[in-house]
């Protein structure tokens, strides 16, 4: 395609909320930070190679006995404040760096998988991480 003479409306979708086909044998928990696997199956975000992390899980979705995109799941892309790593601790350091996700709800500093986020902030209770698409 050629580059644009003249406007255009380019469509635009509204919102951060998008459904992903589930990985078979899995169960997603509402809250927890879902991953898309090689495959384009999401998962628990975990410290795995080529994860990409996707968001926020909206509602739990139990797929432990079905298979590959028997069920989606909502995941929402966001800030969200997530556990902290206390072996390898997200540190006012990282605030604007690329930080991983240990687990479906915990960063780390640690240069482990592929799933990642933004550090936006860091809280006592809190490492503020952008996640998404």
């Amino acid at each position: 395609m050629a580059e644009l003479t003249q406007a255009r409306n380019t469509p635009e979708r509204m919102g951060n909320i998008f459904g992903f086909p589930v990985k078979g044998g899995v169960v997603l928990y509402q809250g927890g930070i879902a991953a898309i696997d090689a495959d384009g199956f999401a998962v628990p975000a975990s410290p795995a190679a080529d994860l990409v992390a996707v968001g926020r899980i909206e509602r739990t979705v139990d797929n432990s006995a079905g298979t590959d995109g028997a069920v989606y799941v909502e995941a929402k892309s966001g800030i969200f404040g997530l556990a902290n790593d206390l072996t390898n601790p997200v540190t006012q350091a990282h605030v604007g760096r690329e930080v991983r996700l240990l687990d479906d709800q915990t960063v780390t500093s640690a240069a482990t998988g592929d799933a990642k986020g933004i550090c936006v902030a860091v809280e006592k209770d809190y490492v503020w991480t952008q996640v998404g698409l």
